[in-house]
C-alpha cells in the first residue's frame, strides 16, 4: 500500500491531478482517478459524510482500501515516480495545502 508523500508543492499536486471522472458504481462521488506507474492500481478521491478521503483498489476494482483518515479533505491524489507514495491535496474549504 502506498504512503502519503510530504513535501510536494500544492501546484504539482493540482497538476497531476486526474480529470473529474467517476470510477465506481457505488453511489459514492467517487472521482480524479490517479493511475499507479505500474498500471496495477488507481487512487481516487471519494466523498463520504461530505469529506472527501483517498482510496487505492487495484485497476479491475478489486482490493478497494482507504489510505486518508484525517479530519479535513484530502483530494487530488498522484503517484511517485516509483508508485509507493501518494502525493495529497489536503485542508478545508477555507485552507487547503499538501501534507503528508
Amino acid at each position: 500500500m502506498p504512503g502519503l508523500v510530504g513535501g510536494a508543492r500544492e501546484c504539482d499536486v493540482v497538476l497531476a491531478a486526474g480529470p473529474i471522472l467517476q470510477v465506481t458504481a457505488d453511489g459514492t462521488s467517487s472521482v480524479r482517478p490517479s493511475w499507479s506507474p505500474d498500471g496495477t492500481h488507481i487512487a481516487f478521491q471519494t466523498s463520504q459524510d461530505n469529506t472527501y478521503r483517498i482510496f487505492v483498489m487495484a485497476a479491475d476494482g478489486s482490493d478497494r482500501r482507504l489510505v486518508s483518515q484525517t479530519a479535513v479533505d484530502d483530494r487530488h491524489p498522484a503517484w511517485s515516480p516509483d508508485g509507493k507514495m501518494l502525493a495529497v491535496d489536503s485542508g478545508t474549504d477555507l485552507k487547503r495545502e499538501s501534507r503528508d
